[in-house]
């Protein structure tokens, strides 16, 4: 038997995948309550439990779940790594730099 006789095998449907994640739309939703949260106290830093209390749809998907602290961990140590956050003992908040371009450039 030859083995292009064989019956080719497909690849299964996998319906239990990941949804893809926006990251850019969760990231800017974490840099949105970050700066809501300057606004009002500035000098605090805010615990990831409080930031994803506080976050909106872009994190729907994995609320009601440890994979909303996670994603959310991922995120504030993204905006940690370009400087937009800051992390303290107690939490994050956003860089005193971010909060000096929002002032000078209020369309962001």
């Amino acid at each position: 038997m030859e083995p292009r006789s064989f019956a080719q095998t497909t690849k299964a449907d996998n319906t239990n995948h990941r949804p893809k994640q926006n990251t850019q739309e969760r990231r800017d939703d974490i840099e949105r309550v970050l700066n809501e949260l300057a606004q009002s106290e500035p000098s605090i830093f805010f615990s990831p439990t409080e930031i994803a209390a506080r976050s909106g749809s872009a994190f729907n998907k994995v609320r009601d779940s440890d994979s909303l602290r996670r994603a959310v961990q991922r995120v504030l140590e993204a905006l940690e790594k370009t400087a937009q956050a800051e992390r303290g003992e107690t939490g994050y908040r956003i860089a005193q730099s971010a909060i000096t371009e929002n002032v000078s450039d209020p369309a962001k």
